[in-house]
Order: structure tokens, then C-alpha cells, then sequence
């Protein structure tokens, strides 16, 4: 299945396993990887040790050597390092982090600004190729995986404006149009379209190759494969899909977060800032808010939840593991997910790729037959 998506990371699937936080880690971003599609490991919601350990989870998984380059990506949640809610003096070691790695792909997202993110990462990108390329003599002989190439920058965004504006922000190569389906932190209903329109809206804004502009890419609620050759067909190079790798053995989910994505239907999701509030997470930024699975949290107020009792109830649930009131992010495609789990064992990553891939293919076989019809 190739695309302009395919050849620009050089994958073999137009499919990017997206960086959820709290379940994308590096078995799960090495496996994308090894199945064939691209995988990115989750960062900024835990200390830069977390990270560099994930890191090194995926290069020993990929079988690296030291020098060699990482293909795979690091996705950032940017508002945990600007003023109003984060702490900014710890982005240095993040993007260090991020540079020294030699990743294929960075993906930043949420935050005020953003732009500014991708300005920063590129120049910290520049001067390291520049330091290397002083170098060059002692690296005429290192094999092409050692060297360092220009990451792509991935940023996703919820509303029609938001990505036209984002295309035209320099260092940008690929972006998301994050539909309202999407699990995990999103567009409200305010600003927000489901992706059968968002996609198309935007699609003509785009060239089909880079560098000549960005890619387009669709998110939300995708967890097949016809889905997946939907979204091509209104335009998109490729999918981000989360929610179908959420309860694989290498995601970093809870067992009983598994486990409840596995029985959930889509119509038990709801977009809800009461997650936040619960846990004092509040820099996401206007017109954002989080889809995951109905419980207690969801139910209660927004008083309840922010309250010192409410955050304690819900701090206990989490080292309880109790789903019925902890985070399930989970985008409307969850009742499609269950059938890759069987007799209770959670599926590999490349087996659901496998079937994606094998569904897409068997999507575009139905398809070409109309026209024999």
C-alpha cells in the first residue's frame, strides 16, 4: 500500500500508531515499526528518565547498535513545558532527549505555541547536523543507518482553520486532522468534524508529496482497515490509529484498562474535561477536551472531581487499578477492537496490523468490483 505517507517514512503502510499517553511506550512504537507501519513513543506527561528508558526499550527491541539512527518517533505534549501550566525549564533535556536519539519523526502537540515548538526543534536539529557534518571525515565510513537524517514533524490539529494554519508553518512535513472520534484529548463539538468531512474539507490544500508541501493525515475513530482506505480515498496519505493498539501486550495501558477496551461499545464513550479536573491536568488549551469510556469520574461534577476529596478518590483508584473511575481513553472505534483479543490473551501489535492491512486490501477488492457491476 503505497503513498506519498510510505515513502517519506519509509514504511511499508500508510498507518501511524499514534503517541498516546500512558499506553505508547517503546515495545509499542518498536513493534508499529517491525510490522511495518510507524510507531511513536509517548513523552512530556512523565519525567525525561521515563522517556529515555522507553527509548531504550525500543532500540534494544529493534536491535540496534549505539550509533544507529532510531526509526521511529517521540511525540510531545507541548503545554507541559510553557509557563501557565507546565514547567519550562525542563523542555531543554526533552528535545535533547529528542536530538540525540536521531528519531525519524517528532509529533508535537497542544499547546499555546506550538509553532514556536517546531521553530525550536528544528534549530536544535540544525546545529547538531552542522556539528556532524564538522565531523564528516570520520564518518565517511559509518554505514548509512549511523547517520543522522532530517526528522519529520508532525502536528495534528481539531478544526478546519487550525490545520490550514498549521500547513503553512515552516518545518512542518506532515498533518493530522484529528476528527471528533478520536480517543485520548481532542477537538470539542464546538470546533470539532467527524473525519468523513474534516478530511475532504481540507484535502485540496494539500499536495499528494513533500516536500513540495505538508502531508495530510486523518485521526479518529479508525480502526480498520476499510476505514483506513476511506480515509485515502477522501484524500489523506494515510491514518493515525490509536484506539486499536490501546490493549496489545506492548502497550503500556493497565490490565484492567486493557481489559475494559476490549468489552466496551463505542456509544459508551464521552468527551469530558472531568478526567482533567480529577487529576489537575489543565493546560490542554481552548476548545480541547478528552473521549474515554463513561464512569464515575464522568458522571460526577465538575465541583466533585476538583475537589481535595475528589482527587484523592481519584489518585486511590488509580494505584487500585479500578476502572470505574480512572482514565479509558478510548475513541468511538472501541467496539471494533475486541475482536483482535481472543479466550482473554491481549493481541500482538503485528497481529493487528495484519488485519488491518488484510481488511484494507479485501476494502479496495470490493471496491474495483463495482465497476464490473
Amino acid at each position: 500500500m503505497r503513498t506519498a505517507l510510505t515513502d517519506v517514512l519509509g514504511i511499508k503502510y500508510p498507518i501511524v500508531v499514534a503517541p498516546m499517553a500512558g499506553a505508547a511506550g517503546g515495545l509499542l512504537a518498536s513493534a508499529a515499526i517491525q510490522s511495518g507501519a510507524f510507531g511513536l513513543i509517548a513523552g512530556g506527561h512523565t519525567p525525561v528518565q521515563e522517556l529515555q528508558k522507553q527509548i531504550i526499550l525500543a532500540r534494544e527491541a529493534l536491535g540496534l547498535g549505539k550509533e544507529d539512527a532510531s526509526p521511529f518517533g517521540i511525540g510531545l505534549i507541548c503545554w507541559k513545558f510553557e509557563p501557565e501550566h507546565g514547567e519550562p525549564d525542563k523542555a531543554q533535556a526533552f528535545l535533547e532527549t529528542i536530538i540525540e536519539a536521531k528519531v525519524k519523526g517528532v509529533w508535537l502537540s497542544f499547546g499555546a505555541e506550538v509553532e514556536k515548538w517546531v521553530g525550536r526543534i528544528r534549530k536544535m536539529e540544525k546545529e547538531a547536523m552542522e556539528k556532524e557534518a564538522m565531523e564528516k571525515e570520520e564518518r565517511d565510513g559509518v554505514e548509512e543507518a549511523k547517520r543522522r537524517t532530517r526528522m519529520r514533524v508532525f502536528v495534528a490539529g481539531g478544526c478546519v482553520d487550525e490545520v490550514l494554519q498549521i500547513k503553512e508553518w515552516e518545518g512542518v512535513d506532515i498533518v493530522a486532522a484529528q476528527g471528533i472520534e478520536s480517543g485520548g484529548h481532542g477537538p470539542t463539538y464546538k470546533v470539532g468534524l467527524p473525519i468523513i468531512s474534516f478530511v475532504p474539507t481540507v484535502a485540496s490544500q494539500f499536495a499528494p508529496t513533500v516536500p513540495s508541501a505538508p502531508l495530510l493525515l486523518g485521526s479518529g475513530g479508525i480502526a480498520t482497515g476499510a476505514q483506513l482506505v476511506a480515509v485515502l480515498a477522501l484524500g489523506a496519505s494515510g491514518a493515525v490509529i490509536g484506539t486499536a493498539f490501546l490493549p496489545t501486550v506492548e502497550a503500556t495501558y493497565s490490565i484492567g484498562q486493557k481489559k475494559r477496551i476490549i468489552s466496551a461499545k463505542g456509544e459508551e464513550t464521552v468527551r469530558s474535561m472531568n478526567f482533567d479536573h480529577a487529576r489537575g491536568t489543565l493546560g490542554w488549551g481552548e476548545h480541547v477536551d478528552g473521549r474515554g469510556l463513561r464512569n464515575l469520574t464522568t458522571e460526577e461534577s465538575i465541583e466533585d472531581v476538583s475537589s481535595e476529596e475528589g482527587m484523592r478518590r481519584y489518585t486511590e483508584a488509580v494505584k487500585q487499578d479500578d476502572t470505574k473511575r480512572i482514565i479509558v481513553w478510548a475513541g468511538t472505534s472501541v467496539s471494533l477492537v475486541g475482536q483482535d483479543s481472543q479466550g482473554g490473551d491481549f493481541a500482538k501489535t503485528e497481529t493487528i496490523i495484519k488485519r488491518i492491512v488484510g481488511e484494507a486490501e479485501e476494502a479496495i477488492q470490493r471496491v474495483a468490483r463495482l465497476e464490473e457491476t
